[in-house]
């Protein structure tokens, strides 16, 4: 009997089931592992950190010279504090439905931080049922961002530096002094640098989309203990034209801000 058919159908038979087995390993170790949607992502904290550099004894994670005047003064530019609110029903007599905030639901408050307020100050110090919370927001980027100000393990107040890293604002804290990047809510500079804040869900939204949600919901009051004219924008020609620079507008702002009570 001849046998070579036999022989060659068995060896075509090997060698697939041995190409069959190297492509199988091969994909399985060429496939990269990737954690489950499932699992909790890591906070800043856990992820690496950046290098932290000592230039005359002040530690910072980016270069000095990248952290730049912003054409005021550190405090020119004051935060809220101890921020008043009012119903939507009052709000609305100074709001218009297309206005933009920074919306919070924390602890079962619901709180609604217009952009048309947060641009003269830029942070709000608050309190929601007895816990502080940093709201910031950078009119050079339309960044806003609310943040657990927890500073060395302590919860701190923040205010305006008067500086800015790559067009955005710069923050610092009445803790340490250290001074913060919004955008990162990392420390950039100074004894916490390094260090995160850890970020507090909210949405960017139209107040009329706001009021729908939480029809009983607070809005940030107009008293807000400084005289501004709210509803303006100082920086609005330099969003049409841009014919100033980023230290111009801010010190535009600033002589605005300083004749004001």
């Amino acid at each position: 009997m001849n046998t070579k058919p036999a022989v060659i159908l068995i060896g075509i038979a090997l060698l697939i089931t041995a190409a069959g087995t190297f492509l199988f390993l091969k994909k399985d170790t060429l496939v990269p592992s990737f954690p489950s949607a499932t699992q909790p992502k890591p906070s800043p904290q856990e992820k690496q950190r950046r290098e932290i550099m000592v230039t005359n004894g002040l530690r910072h994670t980016v270069p000095l010279g990248e952290i730049i005047s912003g054409g005021v003064e550190k405090g020119a530019i004051p935060p809220i504090e101890n921020p008043s609110f009012v119903p939507v029903s009052a709000a609305d007599s100074y709001l218009p439905d297309d206005s933009v905030g920074i919306a919070v639901n924390r602890h079962g408050v619901q709180r609604f931080y217009p952009f048309s307020i947060l641009v003269w100050h830029e942070i709000v110090n608050d309190t929601i049922q007895g816990e502080r919370v940093l709201v910031t927001y950078c009119p050079l980027c339309f960044s806003g961002i609310v943040f657990d100000p927890i500073v060395r393990g302590e919860r701190a107040a923040f205010g305006m530096s008067g500086k800015l890293w790559n067009s955005n604002l710069v923050m610092y804290d009445r803790k340490t002094n250290s001074l913060w990047s919004q955008t990162l809510g990392e420390a950039i500079a100074g004894d916490a640098a390094g260090d995160f804040l850890p970020i507090i869900p909210s949405d960017i939204m139209r107040y009329k989309t706001f009021k729908k949600q939480y029809p009983q919901g607070q809005v940030l009051s107009q008293e807000t203990g400084f005289s501004r004219p709210y509803g303006s924008d100082p920086y609005a020609e330099y969003y049409k034209r841009r014919p100033l620079t980023l230290q111009e507008t801010r010190g535009r702002a600033a002589e605005i801000l300083a004749a004001s009570p």
